[in-house]
């Protein structure tokens, strides 16, 4: 599903074998992503694409919120970002919080 920037979804991963597939791209002006998962009713995992290349991935343990950030991203590219539930963790009653959010400044890494 392609998704807006710095627009925030809800959605479920509704079974054990569901995998939640989104696309975005960035403007030349807003080349910086961070993308959050929150909310989290089950142990999910983020994964963040670009054609075939994984640029970051997301696993902590537990319900805690995963990021992945992305600076100077290409323009008019096509990302895809992954969310899973780890070990086939999943909660069809309640939805987690996806947001991408750009910037045109970079974002922090790391702590």
């Amino acid at each position: 599903k392609s998704i807006a920037v710095n627009t925030l979804i809800r959605a479920k991963i509704g079974s054990s074998t569901d995998l939640d597939w989104f696309r975005f791209t960035v403007s030349s002006t807003q080349r910086n992503v961070r993308i959050k998962l929150s909310n989290l009713p089950a142990d999910y995992d983020l994964r963040a694409y670009r054609s075939l290349s994984v640029l970051g991935t997301s696993a902590t343990n537990g319900t805690a919120d995963e990021q992945v950030i992305i600076n100077n991203a290409f323009p008019s590219t096509t990302y895809h970002i992954r969310v899973s539930g780890y070990n086939g963790a999943f909660n069809n009653n309640q939805c987690y919080e996806l947001i991408i959010e750009t910037s045109s400044t970079a974002f922090r890494e790391g702590g």
